[in-house]
Protein backbone atom coordinates (compact mmCIF):
# COMPACT_ATOMS: atom_id res chain seq x y z
CA UNK A 1 0.00 0.00 0.00
CA UNK A 2 3.00 2.34 0.32
CA UNK A 3 3.04 2.52 -3.50
CA UNK A 4 -0.52 3.87 -3.45
CA UNK A 5 0.44 6.54 -0.91
CA UNK A 6 2.71 8.04 -3.55
CA UNK A 7 -0.10 7.90 -6.11
CA UNK A 8 -2.23 10.03 -3.76
CA UNK A 9 0.16 12.96 -4.27
CA UNK A 10 -1.84 13.79 -7.38
CA UNK A 11 -4.98 14.16 -5.27
CA UNK A 12 -3.77 16.72 -2.74
CA UNK A 13 -6.69 19.17 -3.30
CA UNK A 14 -9.24 16.37 -2.91
CA UNK A 15 -7.51 15.09 0.25
CA UNK A 16 -7.60 18.60 1.73
CA UNK A 17 -11.31 18.74 0.90
CA UNK A 18 -11.82 15.37 2.65
CA UNK A 19 -9.94 16.62 5.71
CA UNK A 20 -12.13 19.74 5.83
CA UNK A 21 -15.24 17.55 5.47
CA UNK A 22 -14.19 15.42 8.45
CA UNK A 23 -13.45 18.51 10.57
CA UNK A 24 -16.58 20.43 9.58
CA UNK A 25 -19.17 17.64 9.54
CA UNK A 26 -17.95 14.63 11.53
CA UNK A 27 -16.02 16.28 14.36
CA UNK A 28 -18.99 18.46 15.48
CA UNK A 29 -21.18 15.34 15.65
CA UNK A 30 -18.72 13.73 18.05
CA UNK A 31 -18.21 16.94 20.02
CA UNK A 32 -21.94 17.45 20.60
CA UNK A 33 -22.17 13.91 22.00
CA UNK A 34 -19.13 14.36 24.28
CA UNK A 35 -19.23 15.76 27.81
CA UNK A 36 -16.13 17.88 27.20
CA UNK A 37 -12.98 17.85 25.05
CA UNK A 38 -11.34 15.45 27.53
CA UNK A 39 -14.05 12.85 26.94
CA UNK A 40 -12.49 9.66 25.44
CA UNK A 41 -15.21 9.79 22.79
CA UNK A 42 -13.88 13.15 21.63
CA UNK A 43 -10.12 13.10 22.13
CA UNK A 44 -9.67 9.59 20.67
CA UNK A 45 -11.59 10.63 17.58
CA UNK A 46 -9.65 13.88 17.28
CA UNK A 47 -6.18 12.33 17.67
CA UNK A 48 -6.54 8.89 16.07
CA UNK A 49 -9.72 8.55 14.02
CA UNK A 50 -9.62 11.82 12.07
CA UNK A 51 -6.41 10.83 10.20
CA UNK A 52 -7.76 7.27 9.86
CA UNK A 53 -11.01 8.44 8.25
CA UNK A 54 -9.15 10.92 6.04
CA UNK A 55 -6.92 8.04 4.90
CA UNK A 56 -9.91 5.79 4.28
CA UNK A 57 -11.80 8.32 2.14
CA UNK A 58 -8.59 9.36 0.36
CA UNK A 59 -7.93 5.80 -0.81
CA UNK A 60 -11.49 5.83 -2.10
CA UNK A 61 -10.23 8.27 -4.75
CA UNK A 62 -8.04 5.46 -6.11
CA UNK A 63 -10.42 2.53 -5.68
CA UNK A 64 -13.99 3.61 -6.39
CA UNK A 65 -15.65 0.23 -5.84
CA UNK A 66 -19.05 -0.86 -4.62
CA UNK A 67 -17.42 -2.13 -1.45
CA UNK A 68 -16.12 1.38 -0.70
CA UNK A 69 -19.63 2.78 -0.69
CA UNK A 70 -21.01 -0.08 1.38
CA UNK A 71 -18.30 0.41 4.03
CA UNK A 72 -18.81 4.19 3.90
CA UNK A 73 -22.51 3.71 4.64
CA UNK A 74 -21.59 1.59 7.67
CA UNK A 75 -19.29 4.37 8.87
CA UNK A 76 -22.19 6.83 8.48
CA UNK A 77 -24.28 4.58 10.74
CA UNK A 78 -21.64 4.94 13.46
CA UNK A 79 -22.11 8.72 13.52
CA UNK A 80 -25.91 8.40 13.44
CA UNK A 81 -25.75 6.17 16.52
CA UNK A 82 -23.35 8.58 18.27
CA UNK A 83 -25.88 11.36 17.61
CA UNK A 84 -28.85 9.31 18.85
CA UNK A 85 -27.27 8.46 22.21
CA UNK A 86 -26.05 11.81 23.45
CA UNK A 87 -25.60 11.89 27.23
CA UNK A 88 -28.26 13.69 29.24
CA UNK A 89 -27.67 14.02 32.96
CA UNK A 90 -24.13 13.52 34.26
CA UNK A 91 -23.08 11.93 37.54
CA UNK A 92 -19.98 9.66 37.58
CA UNK A 93 -19.51 10.03 41.35
CA UNK A 94 -17.51 7.35 43.11
CA UNK A 95 -19.73 4.78 44.80
CA UNK A 96 -17.17 1.96 44.99
CA UNK A 97 -16.31 0.57 48.44
CA UNK A 98 -12.86 1.66 49.52
CA UNK A 99 -11.61 -1.84 50.32
CA UNK A 100 -12.95 -3.19 47.04
CA UNK A 101 -10.84 -0.61 45.20
CA UNK A 102 -7.76 -1.70 47.15
CA UNK A 103 -8.40 -5.38 46.37
CA UNK A 104 -8.95 -4.52 42.71
CA UNK A 105 -5.67 -2.63 42.50
CA UNK A 106 -3.69 -5.23 44.45
CA UNK A 107 -4.82 -8.10 42.23
CA UNK A 108 -4.28 -5.95 39.16
CA UNK A 109 -0.68 -5.40 40.27
CA UNK A 110 -0.19 -9.14 40.77
CA UNK A 111 -1.55 -9.93 37.28
CA UNK A 112 0.64 -7.29 35.60
CA UNK A 113 3.78 -8.52 37.36
CA UNK A 114 2.91 -12.18 36.75
CA UNK A 115 2.34 -11.55 33.05
CA UNK A 116 5.69 -9.80 32.73
CA UNK A 117 7.51 -12.51 34.68
CA UNK A 118 5.99 -15.50 32.87
CA UNK A 119 5.68 -14.10 29.33
CA UNK A 120 8.72 -11.81 29.21
CA UNK A 121 11.29 -12.46 31.93
CA UNK A 122 11.29 -16.28 31.95
CA UNK A 123 11.78 -16.60 28.14
CA UNK A 124 14.65 -14.11 28.50
CA UNK A 125 13.24 -11.79 25.85
CA UNK A 126 12.82 -8.30 27.28
CA UNK A 127 11.93 -6.39 24.09
CA UNK A 128 13.35 -2.99 25.02
CA UNK A 129 16.80 -4.56 25.56
CA UNK A 130 16.84 -6.38 22.22
CA UNK A 131 17.31 -5.40 18.61
CA UNK A 132 14.08 -4.77 16.65
CA UNK A 133 12.20 -4.70 19.94
CA UNK A 134 9.06 -3.30 18.29
CA UNK A 135 8.68 -6.66 16.48
CA UNK A 136 9.98 -8.91 19.26
CA UNK A 137 7.33 -7.55 21.64
CA UNK A 138 4.76 -9.79 19.94
CA UNK A 139 6.50 -12.87 21.31
CA UNK A 140 5.72 -11.69 24.86
CA UNK A 141 2.52 -13.71 24.98
CA UNK A 142 3.61 -17.24 24.17
CA UNK A 143 4.04 -18.84 27.60
CA UNK A 144 0.54 -17.98 28.81
CA UNK A 145 -2.01 -16.54 26.42
CA UNK A 146 -4.62 -16.44 29.19
CA UNK A 147 -2.38 -14.31 31.39
CA UNK A 148 -1.56 -12.08 28.44
CA UNK A 149 -5.23 -11.44 27.63
CA UNK A 150 -6.08 -10.93 31.29
CA UNK A 151 -3.31 -8.35 31.61
CA UNK A 152 -4.45 -6.66 28.41
CA UNK A 153 -8.03 -6.50 29.68
CA UNK A 154 -7.35 -4.97 33.10
CA UNK A 155 -4.40 -2.64 32.41
CA UNK A 156 -6.72 0.39 32.32
CA UNK A 157 -8.01 -0.18 35.87
CA UNK A 158 -5.24 1.72 37.75
CA UNK A 159 -5.79 4.86 35.66
CA UNK A 160 -9.57 4.63 36.02
CA UNK A 161 -9.44 4.16 39.79
CA UNK A 162 -7.01 7.08 40.08
CA UNK A 163 -9.47 9.26 38.14
CA UNK A 164 -12.71 8.28 39.86
CA UNK A 165 -11.75 7.38 43.45
CA UNK A 166 -12.68 9.82 46.22
CA UNK A 167 -10.16 8.27 48.63
CA UNK A 168 -6.77 9.93 48.74
CA UNK A 169 -4.81 6.86 49.80
CA UNK A 170 -6.51 4.71 47.16
CA UNK A 171 -5.52 7.25 44.52
CA UNK A 172 -1.91 7.07 45.73
CA UNK A 173 -1.93 3.28 45.53
CA UNK A 174 -3.53 3.37 42.07
CA UNK A 175 -0.85 5.82 40.92
CA UNK A 176 1.81 3.39 42.15
CA UNK A 177 0.19 0.49 40.25
CA UNK A 178 -0.11 2.67 37.16
CA UNK A 179 3.58 3.58 37.41
CA UNK A 180 4.47 -0.14 37.52
CA UNK A 181 2.26 -0.76 34.48
CA UNK A 182 3.92 2.17 32.70
CA UNK A 183 7.43 0.79 33.35
CA UNK A 184 6.44 -2.72 32.26
CA UNK A 185 4.91 -1.34 29.05
CA UNK A 186 8.14 0.50 28.28
CA UNK A 187 10.15 -2.68 28.88
CA UNK A 188 7.80 -4.54 26.53
CA UNK A 189 8.37 -1.86 23.85
CA UNK A 190 4.71 -0.97 23.52
CA UNK A 191 4.40 1.89 21.02
CA UNK A 192 1.53 3.46 22.94
CA UNK A 193 3.26 3.27 26.32
CA UNK A 194 4.94 6.64 25.88
CA UNK A 195 1.48 8.29 25.78
CA UNK A 196 0.12 6.53 28.89
CA UNK A 197 0.86 9.35 31.35
CA UNK A 198 -0.78 11.92 29.07
CA UNK A 199 -3.92 9.78 28.74
CA UNK A 200 -4.00 9.30 32.52
CA UNK A 201 -4.14 13.06 33.05
CA UNK A 202 -6.72 13.52 30.30
CA UNK A 203 -8.93 10.96 32.03
CA UNK A 204 -8.58 12.80 35.34
CA UNK A 205 -9.56 16.06 33.62
CA UNK A 206 -12.56 14.35 32.03
CA UNK A 207 -13.84 13.05 35.37
CA UNK A 208 -13.08 16.19 37.40
CA UNK A 209 -14.69 18.51 34.85
CA UNK A 210 -17.74 16.24 34.55
CA UNK A 211 -18.10 16.37 38.35
CA UNK A 212 -17.41 20.14 38.37
CA UNK A 213 -14.44 19.57 40.65
CA UNK A 214 -12.58 22.62 39.37
CA UNK A 215 -9.85 22.61 42.04
CA UNK A 216 -8.62 19.19 40.95
CA UNK A 217 -9.23 20.08 37.31
CA UNK A 218 -6.97 23.15 37.39
CA UNK A 219 -4.22 21.29 39.26
CA UNK A 220 -4.12 18.38 36.80
CA UNK A 221 -4.43 20.66 33.78
CA UNK A 222 -1.04 22.16 34.71
CA UNK A 223 0.41 18.65 35.07
CA UNK A 224 -1.01 17.69 31.67
CA UNK A 225 0.70 20.61 29.93
CA UNK A 226 4.04 19.62 31.48
CA UNK A 227 3.56 15.97 30.50
CA UNK A 228 2.66 16.88 26.91
CA UNK A 229 5.91 18.86 26.53
CA UNK A 230 7.98 16.04 28.05
CA UNK A 231 6.23 13.39 25.93
CA UNK A 232 6.73 15.29 22.67
CA UNK A 233 10.44 15.47 23.45
CA UNK A 234 10.64 11.79 24.42
CA UNK A 235 8.67 10.29 21.52
CA UNK A 236 11.44 10.39 18.85
CA UNK A 237 14.03 8.95 21.25
CA UNK A 238 11.66 6.21 22.43
CA UNK A 239 10.57 5.21 18.92
CA UNK A 240 14.21 5.07 17.84
CA UNK A 241 15.07 2.94 20.90
CA UNK A 242 12.37 0.33 20.18
CA UNK A 243 13.48 0.03 16.55
CA UNK A 244 10.84 1.92 14.58
CA UNK A 245 13.64 3.11 12.26
CA UNK A 246 15.50 -0.19 12.42
CA UNK A 247 18.13 -0.72 9.73
CA UNK A 248 18.43 2.93 8.75
CA UNK A 249 21.90 4.46 8.84
CA UNK A 250 20.73 7.95 7.92
CA UNK A 251 17.53 9.95 7.75
CA UNK A 252 16.20 8.33 10.94
CA UNK A 253 13.97 11.31 11.74
CA UNK A 254 12.33 11.19 8.30
CA UNK A 255 11.74 7.44 8.58
CA UNK A 256 10.12 7.81 12.01
CA UNK A 257 7.90 10.65 10.77
CA UNK A 258 6.90 8.66 7.69
CA UNK A 259 6.04 5.57 9.74
CA UNK A 260 3.99 7.66 12.16
CA UNK A 261 2.16 9.24 9.23
CA UNK A 262 1.64 5.83 7.62
CA UNK A 263 0.32 4.33 10.87
CA UNK A 264 -2.21 7.12 11.39
CA UNK A 265 -3.22 7.63 7.75
CA UNK A 266 -3.45 3.90 7.02
CA UNK A 267 -4.95 2.92 10.40
CA UNK A 268 -7.89 1.16 8.72
CA UNK A 269 -5.52 -1.40 7.23
CA UNK A 270 -8.36 -3.89 6.86
CA UNK A 271 -11.09 -1.64 5.40
CA UNK A 272 -8.89 -0.17 2.65
CA UNK A 273 -7.73 -3.55 1.21
CA UNK A 274 -11.31 -4.81 1.51
CA UNK A 275 -12.72 -2.16 -0.79
CA UNK A 276 -9.63 -2.27 -3.02
CA UNK A 277 -10.35 -5.98 -3.61
CA UNK A 278 -14.09 -5.27 -3.68
CA UNK A 279 -14.74 -8.11 -1.23
CA UNK A 280 -18.29 -7.01 -0.44
CA UNK A 281 -19.52 -7.25 -4.03
CA UNK A 282 -22.39 -9.72 -4.53
CA UNK A 283 -22.37 -10.81 -0.90
CA UNK A 284 -25.71 -9.42 0.19
CA UNK A 285 -26.99 -12.81 1.33
CA UNK A 286 -26.10 -13.97 4.87
CA UNK A 287 -23.15 -16.03 3.62
CA UNK A 288 -19.89 -16.14 5.56
CA UNK A 289 -16.72 -15.72 3.54
CA UNK A 290 -14.49 -16.93 6.39
CA UNK A 291 -16.45 -20.04 7.42
CA UNK A 292 -17.72 -18.55 10.70
CA UNK A 293 -20.87 -16.67 11.59
CA UNK A 294 -20.68 -13.46 13.61
CA UNK A 295 -21.31 -15.15 16.98
CA UNK A 296 -18.74 -17.87 16.33
CA UNK A 297 -16.19 -15.30 15.22
CA UNK A 298 -16.59 -12.81 18.06
CA UNK A 299 -16.59 -15.63 20.65
CA UNK A 300 -13.93 -17.53 18.73
CA UNK A 301 -11.72 -18.35 21.72
CA UNK A 302 -14.64 -19.97 23.56
CA UNK A 303 -15.98 -21.62 20.39
CA UNK A 304 -12.61 -23.26 19.64
CA UNK A 305 -12.29 -24.40 23.24
CA UNK A 306 -15.74 -26.01 23.32
CA UNK A 307 -15.94 -27.45 19.81
CA UNK A 308 -12.27 -28.15 19.11
CA UNK A 309 -12.84 -26.59 15.69
CA UNK A 310 -9.84 -24.89 14.08
CA UNK A 311 -10.91 -22.42 11.36
CA UNK A 312 -8.78 -21.67 8.34
CA UNK A 313 -8.97 -17.96 9.11
CA UNK A 314 -8.96 -17.18 12.81
CA UNK A 315 -9.05 -13.43 12.21
CA UNK A 316 -10.30 -10.92 9.68
CA UNK A 317 -6.70 -9.84 9.21
CA UNK A 318 -5.69 -13.34 8.13
CA UNK A 319 -8.50 -13.42 5.56
CA UNK A 320 -7.47 -10.01 4.18
CA UNK A 321 -3.82 -11.11 3.86
CA UNK A 322 -4.89 -14.33 2.12
CA UNK A 323 -6.96 -12.36 -0.39
CA UNK A 324 -4.12 -9.89 -0.97
CA UNK A 325 -1.24 -12.36 -1.39
CA UNK A 326 -2.87 -15.76 -1.89
CA UNK A 327 -1.30 -17.21 1.26
CA UNK A 328 -0.68 -16.49 4.93
CA UNK A 329 2.70 -15.60 6.39
CA UNK A 330 4.39 -16.65 9.60
CA UNK A 331 4.00 -13.63 11.88
CA UNK A 332 0.28 -13.48 12.59
CA UNK A 333 0.80 -10.37 14.72
CA UNK A 334 1.67 -8.43 11.56
CA UNK A 335 -1.78 -9.08 10.09
CA UNK A 336 -4.15 -6.12 9.78
CA UNK A 337 -6.28 -5.36 12.82
CA UNK A 338 -9.86 -6.52 12.94
CA UNK A 339 -12.80 -4.14 12.59
CA UNK A 340 -16.48 -4.49 13.42
CA UNK A 341 -17.54 -3.47 9.91
CA UNK A 342 -15.53 -6.24 8.29
CA UNK A 343 -16.52 -8.75 10.97
CA UNK A 344 -20.19 -8.17 10.24
CA UNK A 345 -19.88 -7.99 6.44
CA UNK A 346 -17.58 -10.99 5.97
CA UNK A 347 -19.48 -13.26 8.36
CA UNK A 348 -23.08 -12.25 7.68
CA UNK A 349 -23.34 -10.30 4.42
CA UNK A 350 -24.60 -6.74 4.00
CA UNK A 351 -28.19 -7.06 5.28
CA UNK A 352 -27.79 -9.36 8.28
CA UNK A 353 -24.33 -7.95 8.97
CA UNK A 354 -25.79 -4.44 8.98
CA UNK A 355 -28.37 -5.50 11.56
CA UNK A 356 -25.69 -6.98 13.85
CA UNK A 357 -23.51 -3.91 13.35
CA UNK A 358 -26.34 -1.52 14.26
CA UNK A 359 -27.39 -3.54 17.31
CA UNK A 360 -23.89 -3.94 18.75
CA UNK A 361 -22.98 -0.27 18.40
CA UNK A 362 -26.39 0.85 19.70
CA UNK A 363 -26.05 -1.31 22.81
CA UNK A 364 -22.59 0.07 23.64
CA UNK A 365 -23.55 3.72 23.13
CA UNK A 366 -26.79 3.26 25.07
CA UNK A 367 -24.77 1.75 27.93
CA UNK A 368 -22.42 4.74 27.69
CA UNK A 369 -25.32 7.17 28.02
CA UNK A 370 -26.74 5.20 30.96
CA UNK A 371 -23.40 4.86 32.76
CA UNK A 372 -22.58 8.57 32.52
CA UNK A 373 -25.86 9.42 34.25
CA UNK A 374 -25.19 7.15 37.27
CA UNK A 375 -22.68 6.79 40.07
CA UNK A 376 -19.81 4.36 39.54
CA UNK A 377 -20.48 1.20 41.57
CA UNK A 378 -19.07 -2.30 41.19
CA UNK A 379 -21.32 -3.23 38.25
CA UNK A 380 -21.06 0.13 36.53
CA UNK A 381 -17.27 0.08 36.84
CA UNK A 382 -17.31 -2.64 34.18
CA UNK A 383 -19.77 -0.63 32.08
CA UNK A 384 -17.59 2.46 32.47
CA UNK A 385 -14.52 0.64 31.16
CA UNK A 386 -16.20 -0.87 28.10
CA UNK A 387 -18.39 2.08 27.06
CA UNK A 388 -17.04 5.35 28.51
CA UNK A 389 -13.30 4.74 28.76
CA UNK A 390 -13.10 2.92 25.38
CA UNK A 391 -16.24 3.91 23.44
CA UNK A 392 -14.74 2.91 20.08
CA UNK A 393 -13.43 -0.42 21.34
CA UNK A 394 -16.11 -2.56 19.73
CA UNK A 395 -15.96 -0.57 16.47
CA UNK A 396 -12.21 -1.07 16.15
CA UNK A 397 -12.39 -4.81 16.88
CA UNK A 398 -15.44 -6.75 18.00
CA UNK A 399 -13.36 -9.90 18.52
CA UNK A 400 -10.83 -8.21 20.78
CA UNK A 401 -13.58 -6.26 22.55
CA UNK A 402 -15.48 -9.45 23.44
CA UNK A 403 -12.30 -11.19 24.62
CA UNK A 404 -11.39 -8.28 26.88
CA UNK A 405 -14.96 -8.04 28.14
CA UNK A 406 -15.00 -11.70 29.18
CA UNK A 407 -11.71 -11.43 31.07
CA UNK A 408 -12.77 -8.14 32.65
CA UNK A 409 -16.05 -9.61 33.91
CA UNK A 410 -14.19 -12.58 35.39
CA UNK A 411 -11.59 -10.36 37.07
CA UNK A 412 -14.04 -7.86 38.59
CA UNK A 413 -16.33 -10.70 39.74
CA UNK A 414 -13.38 -12.48 41.40
CA UNK A 415 -12.37 -9.26 43.18
CA UNK A 416 -15.96 -8.76 44.34
CA UNK A 417 -16.10 -12.32 45.71
CA UNK A 418 -12.93 -11.71 47.73
CA UNK A 419 -14.28 -8.38 48.98
CA UNK A 420 -17.65 -9.91 49.94
CA UNK A 421 -15.98 -12.83 51.70
CA UNK A 422 -13.72 -10.54 53.74
CA UNK A 423 -16.68 -8.30 54.52
CA UNK A 424 -18.72 -11.23 55.85
CA UNK A 425 -15.77 -12.46 57.93
CA UNK A 426 -15.32 -8.97 59.37
CA UNK A 427 -19.01 -8.68 60.26
CA UNK A 428 -18.99 -12.07 61.95
CA UNK A 429 -15.97 -11.14 64.02
CA UNK A 430 -17.64 -7.94 65.15
CA UNK A 431 -20.77 -9.88 66.10
CA UNK A 432 -18.67 -12.19 68.28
Amino acid sequence: MIFYLYKLYGYIPQIIAIYIFVLVFLLPIVKRSSLNIYDPLYYYFFIFLIPAFVGFFSFGLLFDTMSFWVISSFIAVLFIIITCFRPGTVNLEDNLPKHFQIILLFLCLIVLLANFYINVYLPGKIPILMKDSVDIRFSASQNSRVLYWLSLSINSIPAIIFAISRYRYVRRFSLFVFFIYFLLSLLMASKGAILSCVFLEVLVLFISKSRKDYVRFRFHKKILLILICLTIGAIPFYLYTIGVASGASSGVEKIILFKLFYRFFYAFDQLIPAFKLNLIKEHYLPISQIGLNIVQYQFLSIYKLISGFSPKFDSIGAFIIYKLYGSLYGNAHAYPNSNLIMECLLTSGVVLGGIFYFLELSIIFYIRKYTISKTVNIIRLFLFIVSVYSPYGIFLSGLEFINRMIFLIMFISFCWCIYYFLLMVSKRQRAI
